[in-house]
């Protein structure tokens, strides 16, 4: 399984290599992750009753 998921990864990466290399794509982090509810909560300070954004700009 784990050789598998490399070899998806490799691939994708190859099939986006133009893209990555001329900076039109930015791979930050590839990986396969099971989050639960609340597990990327907390992360940032502020009240608790009050909904925190964080802007992103994808340039």
């Amino acid at each position: 399984m784990l050789l598998q998921k490399k070899k998806e990864i490799e691939t994708l990466l190859a099939n986006h290599r133009v893209e990555i290399e001329t900076g039109k794509l930015r791979v930050f982090l590839i990986d396969e992750c099971h989050l639960m509810w609340g597990d990327a909560i907390g992360y940032v300070w502020g009240k608790t009753d009050q909904e925190i954004t964080v802007p992103v700009v994808n340039e």
